[in-house]
């Protein structure tokens, strides 16, 4: 018992110091032993190139791919309990490393995965056994800390697969075989089925609907185990974990990558760190295969290193080689990558709305192969008359589903009727084998349009009735909510409200119209955000419906909840009253560009719509707009667009559109330098200069009061504006209206 109590003893004591890693190993380490690369069987089939060091050297660092960049982040950089939360950028087109904002935590023996082009980094350690959740967003450059982990562990493998983040094993005193899943949509923690052997810094990765775990340490050994998750069998009595043919070399602190549907497994082992490479065909894996075979070592021994995959490229980042390592290497494999990304459709809102509201285009995706396409280049461009006046390139993981839909950023287009814009969207995948399918493309033309507002409900209205024989600013009080859907402003000029007479009520005699806000849903505790008293003239009674035109419209925001309240002036006899009956349909009442259709369910509806009417009316202003063409098109067979400006230099479209009065324009700029920004008129002359000088890198506004070089006001008609910098330019148009 007493030689027990003392192998536990030592055997903890040695666990911790492993994990702070005062000199990077376990115990007293075997004596280092020169290790050449490894010939493989057969052809060499990854080529190795030496990259710019990382700074600082670093090992039980973690490293991923995104938007066409590499990462490395944390990791021990120096003897002791020095802990990093360095966070590097490698640019594959420059060679060089960048740093970023740093880590929420300065961590070791990581790990990390990437989900929606942001990276995820579970537990850790920093002198105890973390369980935070650390993310880094490289679009952003930021970071932040999701839930935290049921348990604290540190050197466990990770993997996404669809929208769960899995946690596989890893160290909290001794080697663990847990596995927690997190949904990364509702952000929660879940247990999962246990993987058959306890292990940490082991490595994992997804193959289509599988994840398979690989390598790592247990106690003092390293292993060559893999074993394969299923997680759609992790139910009761399911059988989730498939033991598949092990590695032909035991390797601890490995890295791993997916590949063309093929796992490569780069160095790794405690005591001696080795350089070679094996590579695992799951299709090879039968009775009689040989799944694992051996291929081109890198040139730097170490384990404990950080590995990503970035198209068919693998980079080995740090680790220990006797000492931390400040070496990175890419690997080109010859993996049998199936890339086949297909461009199905361009989507855009069916309505834009008023003042020319931001809209956010989707593209339609699909990846037709059996494997994960990582960083996969998708890009819209949207033309106007030939000129470019939107260019976005989003780097998206997919997975081998038939249909995803993305949405890019904002688009302002234009609301002037008659504006033609042409989409095209591609994928610049280099390696994609079907250029058939990688475009699309279709047009969109802004129309006038205008709004109604209904409910397809079928149920009684409100009543309201007079119990007095004299007037009263109380009589037939009604009332309703209703909702605007959408992400701008909406112009109400007329309201229609359907509604009949019975036991002797009617007419109305005048009409106080009120919208307030909805104050939990009760118009007695909400805010008046429009009114307006309307008298006869103003309205048609035909029989207890009404046609109200404002002589001041109101303006309401989109996205937002209202009460409508209507307080009739009428004299009824004491029986009297009116129903706020309802409708479901359309009002075509061609001289206005907006209705409201009360719902007739009086206190008890929920909110009700605002939705654009699909047609085109004749003398409306030009206060809504629609854009029409073909939202879904399919496959454009040619290779992708490559050409176009680059998304750095962005010019915004004015708004409103048409200009009345000063305008504002607003750009922004990928580096510093001089920027001009110049007015002509439709036939080409200059008519102001707005802006013209040196600048910082960064958005910029600047405003115009509309006069011309010559102090006065230039008239009504169409202009161009456009910015130039040093390397090119940008224009967009805007009408002035007097």
């Amino acid at each position: 018992m007493k030689r027990m109590l003392m192998f536990v003893l030592a055997l903890a004591l040695s666990t911790a110091a492993w994990a702070s890693q005062p000199v990077d190993h376990i115990g007293t380490p075997a004596p280092v032993k020169a290790v050449k690369p490894q010939t493989p069987a057969g052809p060499k089939a990854v080529t190795w190139t030496t990259l710019a060091d990382i700074t600082p050297a670093a090992s039980r660092l973690t490293a991923a791919a995104v938007n066409g960049k590499i990462y490395r982040l944390g990791g021990n950089v120096a003897a002791g309990t020095t802990f990093s939360n360095v966070v590097e950028e490698f640019d594959p087109a420059t060679g060089s490393w960048t740093t970023k904002t740093p880590l929420p935590l300065e961590t070791s023996n990581l790990s990390s995965t990437v989900w929606r082009n942001q990276i995820y980094i579970p537990g850790g350690y920093s002198g105890s056994y973390l369980t935070n959740l650390q993310i880094y967003y490289p679009d952003g450059d930021s970071v932040a800390q999701g839930t935290a982990m049921p348990a604290g562990c540190y050197g466990s493998a990770t993997a996404v697969l669809a929208d769960t983040l899995y946690v596989f094993g890893g160290n909290n005193g001794a080697a663990i075989n847990t596995v927690y899943a997190y949904n990364l949509v509702a952000k929660t923690w879940t247990a999962k089925t246990s993987m058959p052997t306890a292990r940490y810094f082991g490595g994992a990765v997804t193959i289509g609907s599988k994840i398979y775990v690989v390598g790592g340490f247990t106690g003092s050994t390293d292993l060559n185990t893999v074993e394969m998750y299923d997680p759609t069998a992790d139910t009761a009595g399911g059988a989730p974990w498939t033991t598949k043919a092990p590695m032909t070399t035991a390797r601890g602190g490995l890295g791993l990558a997916e590949i063309g549907g093929q796992i490569y497994a780069f160095g790794g082992v405690y005591y001696t760190w080795v350089n070679t490479v094996e590579k695992y065909n799951p299709a090879a894996d039968t009775v009689l295969g040989t799944p694992w075979t051996p291929d081109t070592s890198f040139v730097t021994a170490r384990r404990t290193i950080g590995a990503a995959r970035l198209g068919n490229d693998a980079y080995v980042i740090g680790g220990w080689a006797g000492a931390f390592s400040a070496a990175a290497e890419r690997g080109r494999t010859d993996a049998p990558v199936v890339d086949d990304v297909e461009m199905q459709r361009i989507r855009v809102m069916p309505y834009v709305g008023n003042y020319g509201v931001v809209v956010h285009p989707s593209l339609g995706v699909a990846n037709n192969t059996p494997f994960w396409q990582y960083n996969t280049p998708l890009t819209l461009r949207i033309d106007s008359a030939g000129i470019p006046v939107y260019n976005h390139t989003i780097f998206q993981n997919l997975g081998p589903i038939s249909g995803y839909s993305i949405i890019l950023p904002d688009w302002r287009p234009c609301t002037t009727p008659g504006i033609v814009y042409d989409l095209t969207a591609y994928n610049s995948l280099t390696s994609d084998q079907d250029q058939a399918n990688d475009t699309v493309r279709t047009t969109v033309t802004v129309k006038d349009a205008v709004w109604f507002q209904y409910d397809s409900t079928a149920s009684v209205g409100h009543p309201a009735q007079n119990f007095e024989s004299g007037y009263d600013m109380y009589d037939c009080w009604i009332a309703d909510d209703f909702s605007i859907d959408g992400v701008d402003t909406v112009r109400i000029d007329s309201i229609a409200i359907r509604g009949a007479y019975s036991g002797g009520g009617g007419p109305a005699d005048s009409l106080s119209l009120t919208i307030t806000s909805d104050s939990s849903w009760y118009p007695a505790f909400s805010q008046t955000v429009a009114a307006a008293m309307v008298l006869p003239a103003n309205f048609s009674d035909n029989a207890g419906t009404f046609m109200v035109r404002l002589n001041t419209p109101f303006l309401l925001p989109a996205a937002e909840r209202y009460w409508l309240i209507g307080q009739m002036w009428m004299n009824y006899s004491p029986s009297g009253q009116w129903f706020w009956t309802n409708y479901a349909g359309v009002l075509n009442y061609a001289t206005t560009t907006a209705y409201f259709l009360n719902p007739g369910d009086g206190f008890s509806a929920g909110a009700t719509n605002w939705t654009p009417v699909s047609a085109i009316w004749s003398g409306t202003s030009n206060y809504s707009f629609v854009l029409y063409g073909g939202q879904y098109i399919t496959g454009v067979a040619g290779n992708p667009v490559t050409t176009g400006f680059q998304p750095d230099l962005r010019l915004a479209q004015v708004t409103p559109n048409p200009v009345r009065g000063d305008v504002r324009f607003s750009f922004s700029l990928a580096k510093a330098g001089y920027a001009k920004l110049d007015v002509y008129s439709l036939t080409g002359q200059k008519v102001a200069t707005i802006a013209d000088s040196y600048r910082a890198s960064g958005p910029h506004s600047v405003s115009w009061n509309g006069l011309d070089k010559s102090g006065r006001k230039v008239s009504a008609g169409l202009y161009f504006y456009r910015l130039t910098t040093d390397s090119r330019s940008l224009t967009r148009k805007f009408v002035v209206v007097r």
